[in-house]
C-alpha cells in the first residue's frame, strides 16, 4: 500500500447534534438531518473521543494452562465530549430536565433521580471538504463529569454516550466522505 498524505485526517472542527428517540438518522456524509436535530454548540479543545470497548474471557486448557481461545463477551461503543456552552441544549443534554425560559440562555435546572437522556445523535468531523459522519440511532448518556466553578474558567458540561444496537444490530455507523456535506 502506498503512503499517502491527503488520507490523513484531523478533527479540524465540527458539530455534535442530538434528537428525540426514534428520530431518522442519515445514512451518509451528505443530507439534511431530520427536523428534531439540535446543535450542542461549542465543544472544547479536547473535542471528540470514540471509544470501542470490549470484554473477553480466557478459555484455557487443564494442560499446561494453554491459551485456547478468546471469546467476546460484551462490546460497548461509546462517544465522550465536552459541552463548552450553557445554553438550553447543552442543559437539557447534560441534565435532561431544562425548562426553558423567555431568554436566549434563560430557564432553569431540575436535579433529581431521573434517567439521562437517550435519542438519536449526530456528530460531524471536518477536515477542509472531508467529512467524518458519525451516527447512533438509539443512545443514552451513560456518564456526566463534575461542573467545575473556578474564575477564569468556561463551565464544562462532559458527557459519555453509549450507543443501543439498532433493529441491524449495530450501535452506531461511521461514514466517510471527501467532501463536506455540513
Amino acid at each position: 500500500m502506498a503512503l499517502t498524505a491527503t488520507a490523513v485526517r484531523v478533527g479540524v472542527t465540527g458539530r455534535v447534534y442530538f434528537a428525540p428517540q426514534g428520530t431518522a438518522i442519515p445514512t451518509a456524509t451528505s443530507g439534511v438531518l431530520a427536523s428534531g436535530f439540535n446543535d450542542v454548540g461549542y465543544i472544547t479543545d479536547s473535542g471528540i473521543t470514540v471509544s470501542t470497548a470490549t470484554d473477553t474471557n480466557d478459555i484455557r486448557a487443564w494442560q499446561n494452562g494453554d491459551l485456547l481461545r478468546t471469546v467476546q463477551k460484551s462490546a460497548t461503543f461509546s462517544v465522550k465530549f465536552a459541552m463548552a456552552e450553557t445554553n438550553e441544549y447543552s442543559l437539557l443534554l447534560f441534565y435532561n430536565n431544562y425548562t426553558h425560559g423567555a431568554g436566549v440562555v434563560d430557564g432553569s435546572v431540575t436535579w433529581n433521580g431521573a434517567q439521562p437522556y437517550r435519542g438519536a445523535f449526530v456528530l460531524d468531523v471536518i477536515d477542509g471538504t472531508n467529512l467524518i459522519r458519525i451516527t447512533m440511532p438509539d443512545a443514552q448518556v451513560s456518564d456526566r463529569s463534575d461542573v467545575s466553578i473556578v474564575n477564569g474558567d468556561a463551565f464544562v458540561y462532559e458527557v459519555s454516550i453509549r450507543g443501543y444496537p439498532d433493529t441491524a444490530g449495530n450501535a452506531g455507523y461511521m461514514y466517510i466522505a471527501s467532501a463536506a456535506a455540513s
